[in-house]
C-alpha cells in the first residue's frame, strides 16, 4: 500500500471531529433506527408481559380467595374464632395479598389482616367471595391484592434489557469501527494520501468490491494523467524552444536589418547637412522619408511579435498633428499620382496645434490605413480627415483642458468590403478574400498591427463599408495637449544648432564601418573628438590608457561584446570605472535594453537613430560652455579615423553598394578597406576552417566575416556566414561542415570581384 505524508492526508482520516468519519456517519444513522425499533418492540413486549403477569396475579389471587373460603367454611359455621384468625393471618405469607377481612354472618364479627378496616381502600384490585357451608352462607371473605411485584419484575427486566442493549450497541460500534478501518478506512487513507501527496502515486490495494473498483479506476486515471502530463511537458518544452528560437531569430533579424538601415539613414542625413541645391535636397529628403518608411515597414513583423508578447512600448512626445499627416501624404502622394487618384487632407481648425502622445505609432497607423486606401482605389480619391471627437464616450475617453480625444477618418472610393468579410478584417494575416492578396498583394498583417496599437493606447478602430461603394476607416485616440517641441522630428536645423557644451572626448565601440562613419560624422561636426574601437576588447584597452567623457558601446561585437566590455570597465579603478556608457544597439527587444542597463550602462539608444537624438543624448553628459565659449565660432575637429572592419566577399557582388561606398568615401579609402578585408578574411577563414574549433569561436568568426561582407555588398558570403552563425548557436556542428567547405571559394571569388571592380574603376 502506497502511503505518503503530503498535505496532512492522514490527519484527514484519523484526527478531527468524529462526524467526519464514514463509520460514525453510518452509526449515527443505524443506532437511532435500531434504538427506536428496539424501544417499540420492547414497549409491545412489556405490555404483553405486564398483561400476562396481571392475569397471572389475578388468577392466583382468585385461587387463594377461593381456597381460603373453603378453609373458612367449617370454622365460620362452628364459630371457631381462633381458627378463623389463623386462616386469615396465613394469607400474609403471600406478597401479592395486601389485606384480608372475613366477616361472620351469624354474629357479624370481622376478622382482618393486617388490621380492621384495611379493605376500605378505594383500590379496584380486590376479590370478594361468600363462604358456603352446607349450601348456606356462613360468612364473607374480601381480599385486596397489589401489583407492585409485577412492576418490580418488569422494572428489573427493563433494566436488564437496556443494559444488554447498551452492551450490544457498544459492541456494534467497536465492531463497525474496526470493520470500517480494515475494509474502508485503510484503502481510503491510501487513496487520500496519494491524492494529497501530489505525486501521482498508485494505490496498492486490491479487493473484489466497490472500493476495489474505485481504486482500480483511480490508478487507471493516474496512468492517463501521467501520460498526458508527459505529453504536455514535451509540448511545453517544444513551445518554449520554438518561442526561444523565434525570439532569437527576431533579435538577429532586428540587428541585421537595423544596422544597414542605420547606415542608409545616417549617411543620407549627413549628405543633407552638406551644401546642396534645392533639387538635390528635395530628392535626398525623399530618400530619407522613404528610408524611414521602409524602416517602419521592416519593423511591422517585429512590432507584431512585441504586440503578441505585450512588450511594445510607447513614447510620450510633443508633436504637430498637421505635420504628421502631411508627412504621411508626402510619402504616399507619388503612389496616388501613379494610380491617377486624388489624395487630400482635411484638418479641422479645432485640432490643437500640438498634441502629446506617440507620433511614431500614430504615423504607422495612418500610413497603413492610407496605404490600403490607395491600394484598393482605382478611381476617385482618398481623403483623411482629422477632428476632435467631441461626442466620444466610454470609460477610456477623457475630456479635460489638458486632454483631447481625436478622430482620424480615412475615406476612399475603392472596392469596398463585404459585410461577411468585416469580422475577419482585423485578424492577423487576414484579408477580405483570397483574391485580394493575389490581385493587390500584402500579407494582411497591417490592420492587425493597427488594431493592437490602438487598443494598447486605450483607443478604438473600426470601419464603415459596403462592397462597391468604398470604405471609411476611423481611429479614435486620446492625446494630451502638447507644446511646441524643442527638437522637431526629422529637422535638419536641430543638428545644426551651435553646441552648448564643451568639446567632448568620446570613445565609440562599434564594429560596423558604416555606423562608425555616421557617428563620427555627426559628432565630429559638433566639435567632439571621437576615438573608434572595433570591438569591446579594443575599447577596454583604450579606457585603460586614456580618459574619456563618454563611451558609446555597441552591443554585438566580435572578440568581446558590449555587455562584457561594460562589466570589465565598471570593474576598473576610478575614474575610468565612472565613465558614462551609452548603448548603441539595433536589438529592439526590452530584454536586450535591460541587459545593457544591468551590465552598467546608463542609457540605451536604438539604431537607427535620428542625428538630433544622438546629439542630445551625447551632449547631455557634457559640460556647459561659458559665455565666451558660446560666443566663439565652432570649428569642427578632425576625428580619429575609424578602424577598418573585416569584410567578407560574395560570389555575387552588389555593384550598387560598392559604388555607393566609393561615392561616399572615395576610391582610395575603399581600396584600403578592401585590402584590409582581403587580409582579415583570410585570417578569419583560417579560424573558421580549423579542425576541432569550438562552436563559440566559430560563430564569432562567422559573425565578423558576415558583417563586413554585407557592408561591401557580398550578399552570398553574408548569407552563408549567417547560416554558420545560426548553426553554431544551435549546437549543430554537423550542419556547419558543408557550409564551411563552400565558404573559402565564395570568399576568394568575392575578393577577386572586389579587386577587379576597383581596378576597372581606377582605369
Amino acid at each position: 500500500m502506497a502511503a505518503g505524508k503530503g498535505g496532512g492526508g492522514s490527519a484527514g482520516l484519523l484526527v478531527g471531529s468524529p462526524m467526519r468519519h464514514l463509520a460514525f456517519k453510518f452509526l449515527l444513522i443505524v443506532i437511532p433506527v435500531v434504538t427506536l425499533f428496539t424501544a417499540a418492540v420492547s414497549a409491545v413486549l412489556v405490555r404483553e408481559v405486564y398483561s400476562g403477569l396481571t392475569n397471572e396475579l389475578l388468577a392466583r389471587a382468585q385461587h387463594l380467595t377461593r381456597s381460603s373460603a373453603t378453609a373458612l367454611a367449617e370454622p365460620l359455621w362452628s364459630l371457631n374464632s381462633v381458627t378463623i384468625q389463623a386462616i386469615v393471618n396465613s394469607l400474609s405469607e403471600y406478597d401479592e395479598i395486601s389485606c384480608t377481612e372475613v366477616t361472620e354472618s351469624a354474629t357479624g364479627t370481622t376478622y382482618a389482616w393486617p388490621a380492621l378496616g384495611c379493605t376500605q381502600s378505594s383500590t379496584a384490585d380486590r376479590l370478594t367471595e361468600d363462604v358456603m357451608y352446607a349450601d348456606q352462607s356462613v360468612g364473607r371473605i374480601e381480599v385486596l391484592f397489589r401489583r407492585e411485584p409485577i412492576a418490580k419484575t418488569i422494572k428489573d427486566d427493563i433494566i436488564k434489557g437496556v443494559s444488554m442493549f447498551v452492551v450490544l450497541v457498544l459492541v456494534t460500534v467497536v465492531t463497525a469501527l474496526i470493520a470500517h478501518r480494515i475494509t474502508i478506512g485503510t484503502p481510503l487513507l491510501s487513496l487520500l494520501l496519494s491524492i494529497r501527496g501530489g505525486g501521482n502515486r498508485f494505490v496498492q490495494w486490491s479487493s473484489r468490491d466497490e472500493l476495489g473498483e474505485v481504486i482500480t479506476a483511480y490508478n487507471d486515471m493516474i496512468r492517463r494523467v501521467d501520460a498526458r502530463t508527459e505529453e504536455l511537458e514535451a509540448a511545453r518544452r517544444q513551445a518554449e524552444a520554438a518561442s526561444q528560437a523565434k525570439s532569437e531569430f527576431l533579435a538577429v533579424m532586428s540587428h541585421e536589418i537595423r544596422t544597414p538601415m542605420n547606415g542608409i539613414l545616417g549617411m543620407t542625413r549627413l549628405v543633407l547637412d552638406s551644401p546642396l541645391d534645392s533639387w538635390q535636397c528635395e530628392h535626398l529628403q525623399t530618400v530619407l522619408s522613404s528610408g524611414e518608411a521602409l524602416m517602419t515597414v521592416l519593423n511591422d513583423i517585429l512590432d507584431f511579435s512585441k504586440l503578441e508578447a505585450g512588450s511594445l512600448e510607447f513614447v510620450d512626445d510633443d508633436f504637430a498633428p498637421g505635420t504628421i499627416v502631411e508627412s504621411v501624404l508626402s510619402l504616399m502622394r507619388s503612389r496616388a499620382v501613379e494610380k491617377g487618384i486624388t489624395l487630400n487632407a482635411e484638418i479641422s481648425p479645432l485640432v490643437p496645434a500640438y498634441l502629446r502622445g506617440d507620433p511614431l505609432r500614430l504615423r504607422q497607423v495612418l500610413l497603413n490605413l492610407i496605404g490600403n486606401a490607395i491600394k484598393f482605389t482605382e478611381k476617385g480619391g482618398v481623403v483623411i480627415r482629422v477632428e476632435p471627437d467631441l461626442l466620444a464616450v466610454g470609460e477610456d475617453v477623457e475630456h479635460t483642458p489638458s486632454h483631447v480625444t481625436m478622430r482620424f477618418i480615412v475615406s476612399d472610393t475603392g472596392i469596398g468590403i463585404a459585410e461577411e468579410a468585416k469580422k475577419n478584417l482585423f485578424r492577423s494575416f487576414s484579408q477580405a478574400d483570397s483574391s485580394i492578396s493575389r490581385r493587390f498583394g500584402g500579407t494582411g498583417l497591417g490592420l492587425a498591427i493597427c488594431k493592437k496599437i490602438v487598443d494598447l493606447q486605450g483607443g478604438q478602430i473600426g470601419l464603415d463599408s459596403q462592397a462597391g461603394y468604398g470604405s471609411r476607416f476611423w481611429v479614435v485616440l486620446g492625446f494630451g495637449i502638447g507644446e511646441e517641441p524643442t527638437v522637431a522630428t526629422g529637422s535638419r536645423t536641430a543638428a545644426q544648432k551651435v553646441p552648448t557644451v564643451r568639446p567632448m572626448r568620446i570613445l565609440l565601440a562599434e564594429d560596423s564601418p558604416v555606423n562608425q562613419r555616421v557617428v563620427v560624422g555627426i559628432l565630429g561636426k559638433r566639435g567632439h573628438w571621437v576615438t573608434v574601437a572595433k570591438d569591446g576588447r579594443v575599447a577596454l584597452d583604450a579606457v585603460m590608457r586614456e580618459s574619456f567623457d563618454l563611451i558609446l558601446m555597441d552591443m554585438h561585437m566580435p572578440e568581446m561584446d558590449g555587455l562584457e566590455a561594460t562589466r570589465r570597465i565598471r570593474a576598473l579603478d576610478p575614474p575610468s570605472s565612472k565613465t558614462p556608457i551609452v548603448a548603441l544597439t539595433a536589438a529592439a527587444f526590452r530584454e536586450h535594453s535591460q541587459a545593457c542597463l544591468d551590465a552598467g550602462m546608463e542609457q540605451v539608444l536604438h539604431k537607427p537613430f535620428q542625428p538630433e537624438h544622438l546629439i542630445l543624448t551625447v551632449e547631455s553628459y557634457g559640460h556647459p560652455k561659458d559665455a565666451a565659449e558660446l560666443a566663439a565660432p565652432v570649428a569642427p575637429t578632425a576625428p580619429v579615423a575609424p578602424a577598418a572592419p573585416v569584410a567578407p566577399v560574395a560570389a555575387a557582388l552588389d555593384d550598387k553598394q560598392i559604388n555607393t561606398l566609393r561615392e561616399q568615401l572615395g576610391d582610395d579609402i575603399v581600396a584600403d578597406i578592401v585590402a584590409e578585408y582581403v587580409d582579415n578574411s583570410h585570417a578569419l577563414l583560417t579560424v573558421i576552417t580549423a579542425t576541432g574549433i569550438e562552436l563559440k569561436t566559430l560563430g564569432e568568426a562567422a559573425h565578423s566575416l558576415k558583417g563586413a561582407s554585407g557592408v561591401l555588398g557580398l550578399s552570398d558570403v553574408h548569407a552563408l556566414c549567417a547560416r554558420i552563425e545560426v548553426a553554431c548557436r544551435d549546437n549543430r556542428r554537423d550542419d556547419t561542415l558543408p557550409l564551411i567547405a563552400a565558404l573559402p571559394t565564395l570568399v576568394e571569388t568575392g575578393c577577386a570581384l572586389l579587386t577587379s571592380t576597383l581596378e576597372r574603376a581606377a582605369v
